[in-house]
């Protein structure tokens, strides 16, 4: 039912541990883990999952949507077995933080739109797509760190 699992709060015998393991050894599920306060029982498993690598470490939501897009493509393409069948796939945690995320068309076609700051409505007009998928699409160029709001205004992140 899902691509990974995120642990959030987990002490040394948790059953969070335990559902981390299944979904990473049974399933083939990435795991990935918030770190917690150090002197807080309620992270000591969490950071132990961390520190063995049995966790990508995670900080905000870019990092998980960096981490779960291979897999997305994979299920979508209906190839997500072999993909963990594969000796030769690189391991999670080579992944580099700063890698970008590829964008969708849609995607594009706003990032192309927004040559200057735009309101919702004149997305729409400039790109031909339907409201509710400007919205989702703004949500994720966001988490990216690729636009922002400016009041009603969206605007494109130089890079």
């Amino acid at each position: 039912m899902s691509l990974g699992v995120i642990v959030i709060e987990a002490g040394r015998r948790s059953g969070s541990l335990i559902t981390a393991r299944l979904a990473a050894e049974d399933h083939g599920r990435e795991v990935m883990a918030v770190p917690g306060r150090v002197d807080s029982g309620a992270s000591a498993g969490t950071h132990e999952l961390l520190k063995q690598g049995g966790a990508a470490l995670v900080t905000e939501p870019g990092d998980v949507l960096s981490i779960l897009e291979t897999p997305a493509r994979h299920t979508f393409n209906g190839s997500h077995e072999s993909r963990y069948a594969d000796p030769t796939r690189p391991s999670l945690f080579e992944t580099k933080p700063d890698q970008k995320i590829g964008l969708s068309a849609s995607q594009t076609l706003i990032l192309q739109s927004l040559s200057s700051p735009r309101t919702m409505d004149e997305l729409a007009v400039d790109t031909g797509l339907a409201p509710a998928a400007i919205r989702s699409d703004l949500t994720l160029l966001e988490i990216q760190r690729r636009v922002r709001r400016e009041g009603s205004r969206i605007a494109r992140i130089a890079k």
